[in-house]
C-alpha cells in the first residue's frame, strides 16, 4: 500500500537527475542564445507581481518578510520574456519552496525558459528546501509542462503534506498541488 502522501497523486514527476540535467542543459542553450536570467530587486517583487496578477485577474498580498525572491528571464534585447517568485518558508527545521507565479511571454514560450525559471527557486529562496511546491490549474498541458519539470501532480482539492500535515489548496482556479522534492 503506498504511503497517504503518495495516493492522491495523478501523475509522478521525471526523475531529478534527468530534469536537472536537462535543466542545465536549457540553461546553458538559452544563455548562448543571449537571454539572461536576472535576479530582482526586493523592491520590485510587489509591483511586479501585482502587474502579473492584474493581467490574471487574480489578487495576492505580497509577505512582510525577506523570504520571497524573484528571477526575470531577459531576451539578447533585455525585454523581459518570463518571471517567477518564489516564497520560502520552514518549520520544525523543514524547509519549503512556493512557486508563487511562474510567467512566459507567449512568443517566448517552448524556449525552456519556463523550465529553467521553475528550477531557480530552490537557489535563490532557501539552498537546504526540501519541497518545492505550487498550486496549480488541473488542465492537460499545465500538468504535462509541471510533470516535464519535476513534479508530482496531485488530483484536484487533494492535500500535500508538510512534515506529515495536511495543507488542503482552497484556491478555486488552482485546485491542484505540484510537489517536487528534493
Amino acid at each position: 500500500m503506498l504511503p497517504p502522501s503518495m495516493r492522491s497523486i495523478v501523475r509522478k514527476g521525471h526523475p531529478f537527475a534527468t530534469v536537472n540535467e536537462r535543466h542545465l542543459d536549457l540553461a546553458a542553450r538559452l544563455v548562448h542564445e543571449g537571454y539572461s536570467f536576472v535576479g530582482m530587486m526586493q523592491k520590485h517583487l510587489e509591483a511586479v507581481s501585482n502587474l502579473i496578477l492584474a493581467a490574471e485577474g487574480l489578487t495576492w498580498v505580497m509577505p512582510d518578510d525577506e523570504s520571497v525572491a524573484g528571477i526575470l528571464a531577459l531576451d539578447s534585447e533585455q525585454n523581459i520574456v518570463g518571471v517567477a517568485i518564489f516564497g520560502a518558508w520552514g518549520k520544525n527545521g523543514s524547509f519549503f519552496v512556493h512557486l508563487q507565479h511562474l510567467s512566459v511571454s507567449e512568443h517566448a514560450r517552448g524556449k525552456g525558459i519556463g523550465s529553467v525559471l521553475t528550477g531557480m527557486g530552490r537557489h535563490v529562496t532557501h539552498r537546504d528546501a526540501s519541497m518545492t511546491y505550487a498550486g496549480i490549474e488541473p488542465t492537460p498541458a499545465t500538468f504535462r509542462f509541471y510533470q516535464r519539470v519535476g513534479f508530482d501532480i496531485q488530483f484536484p482539492n487533494e492535500p500535500i503534506f508538510f512534515d506529515g500535515v495536511p495543507v488542503l489548496n482552497n484556491n478555486p482556479r488552482f485546485t491542484c498541488w505540484a510537489t517536487r522534492p528534493w
